[in-house]
């Protein structure tokens, strides 16, 4: 088998760039076109369309290869507007986890303060206490 990467046989990589490059090869036969690309579909979560698609046996297999790729499509889309979501979010998050992990350390801080100004006198009113109520 050669290294060389022919058109009409595909290697691994992104589905969605695999899809277009599939459904835009002349070199590929119709029917390996639809199967290849109803694989990606139902890969990348557009399986319910896909199986639609398939059935309509009445479409000619040019409509139902562009409506498969239609539905990679969208999907790809989706994908993309989650993953830019997903990054938003997540900068979000850790700009909030900032915010919270510095306003937790400043009142630790103002708690130790307070603890070492007030302990001593804590502890001798707890002297006074015990010594009224007769606790040792």
């Amino acid at each position: 088998m050669s290294a060389s990467n022919t058109p009409s046989t595909p290697t691994p990589q992104d589905p969605f760039t695999l899809a277009h490059q599939i459904s835009s090869d002349p070199a590929i036969p119709d029917e390996q076109k639809l199967s290849w690309l109803a694989e990606i579909g139902k890969g990348v979560g557009a399986g319910e369309s896909v199986e639609r698609l398939l059935a309509l046996t009445r479409l000619p297999i040019g409509a139902r290869i562009e409506q498969i790729g239609g539905a990679i499509a969208r999907r790809e889309h989706f994908a993309k507007v989650n993953s830019e979501f997903d990054q938003q979010m997540g900068g979000l998050l850790k700009a909030e986890r900032e915010v919270v992990e510095t306003r937790y350390n400043e009142i630790a801080r103002g708690l130790a303060e307070l603890r070492r100004e007030h302990e001593p006198r804590i502890a001798e009113a707890d002297k006074v206490v015990k010594r009224i109520t007769g606790e040792r």
